[in-house]
């Protein structure tokens, strides 16, 4: 039997000094018995879409990679803002048999990042993991990271032993309507991580979903607050305390772990 090889298809767009508006599906899908999932990278000093974007395994084959970054040069912001109707999906293959990991999704915006579809980094079949979704908004004053409630962000993997994935949000201010999910039937590795400077809000009918803290110190929802630090020495002041505790509404799955850390204030 001669060598199946696998090809990989990457798929970059860029949008020098002007945005990047996507309304057709982008497909980086594997092809193939142990096909993995390519890539799709867009950059621009901003971001809009209302489409799928995709880089699935097939059958055995893990996922690949979706990143979209608005860094434009400063004094200019950039923002990324995705529809009900986008999804950005890197799910392991679906082989009942084989399975795959999930991949990687990278989000990150000077300014506003407004999320209104679904991401997908799970993983499937037997023994295998969910990927990591990390999404990142601006820490200048009035930067948002918006997740609202038609936005279901997960990384979990439901197969057997498998193991799942993190999510991990940051901002200036962030607010969660709609659901991040870490979480399976077997309750190991799932983390949701959230780091802010200025203020973090889950409305009602939000959900953190994410799985019990293992014996390695990982799992479950971490919280990560600016302190208060009046000298300004870098240091958290004793006893310590976040300068804006969270506004935690809907469902907290298992309860929040609230860390106040030395941060910078917004900018």
């Amino acid at each position: 039997m001669g060598l199946v090889k696998s090809i990989v298809t990457q798929i970059s767009l860029t949008a020098g000094g002007g945005t990047a508006a996507v309304s057709g599906s982008l497909k980086a899908n594997g092809n193939g018995l142990q096909a993995t999932g390519g890539s799709v990278d867009v950059a621009g000093n901003s971001i809009s879409t209302s489409s799928v974007w995709s880089a699935n395994g097939d059958q055995g084959g893990d996922a690949g990679e979706i990143t979209a970054t608005a860094l434009p040069p400063p004094p200019s912001v950039g923002t990324i803002t995705t529809t009900s109707s986008s999804a950005f999906n890197v799910i392991g293959g679906a082989s009942s048999s084989l399975g795959g990991t999930g991949g990687n999704i990278h989000v990150k915006a000077s300014g506003n990042v407004t999320l209104a579809g679904n991401m997908d980094a799970g993983g499937q079949g037997a023994n295998e993991t969910g990927g990591d979704i990390n999404i990142a908004a601006g820490t200048g004053t009035g930067s948002t990271l918006d997740v609202q409630s038609t936005a279901y962000i997960r990384a979990d993997s439901p197969g057997t032993t498998s193991s799942d994935g993190t999510i991990e949000l940051s901002g200036c201010n962030v607010t969660v309507a709609g659901e991040l999910d870490t979480r399976n039937t077997n309750l190991s590795w799932g983390q949701n991580t959230v780091t802010y400077q200025g203020s973090f809000t889950t409305n009602s009918g939000s959900s953190l979903l994410a799985d019990p803290v293992n014996s390695y110190g990982v799992g479950g929802n971490v919280i990560n607050c600016r302190c208060v630090d009046n000298n300004h020495d870098g240091v958290c002041d004793t006893p310590v305390s976040c300068v804006s505790s969270p506004s935690l509404g809907g469902t907290v799955t298992p309860s929040a772990t609230i860390s106040p850390t030395a941060q910078a204030a917004c900018s």
